[in-house]
């Protein structure tokens, strides 16, 4: 009730956002001067500035449980067989 909410989808995601990547409304400066948090959804990606509390304001990191972390290999080109490729057009 008393925590700041996304005004287009009512959702409590939120995270900041900064001033250098986005066009301010100058009354909007006026207001972040005297106290208001520049807040963004996470969801709907709507950037507005509120007086509330955030709950549980986290940085702008896309985190997914259900993406499994990619593991970089190396391969070591000198040891790949050209004449063994199946497909001709690769030169």
């Amino acid at each position: 009730m008393f925590n700041a909410r996304c005004p287009r989808c009512y959702r409590l995601e939120l995270t900041t956002w900064d001033e250098t990547y986005y066009h301010v409304p100058w009354t909007w400066k006026i207001l972040t001067g005297i106290g208001a948090k520049k807040v963004r959804c996470k969801a709907c990606r709507h950037n507005f500035i509120s007086f509330r509390l955030v709950k549980g304001k986290k940085k702008w990191v896309n985190v997914d449980d259900s993406v499994v972390p990619v593991v970089e290999t190396s391969i070591d080109l000198a040891s790949v067989d050209v004449a063994a490729r199946k497909d001709p057009q690769i030169p």
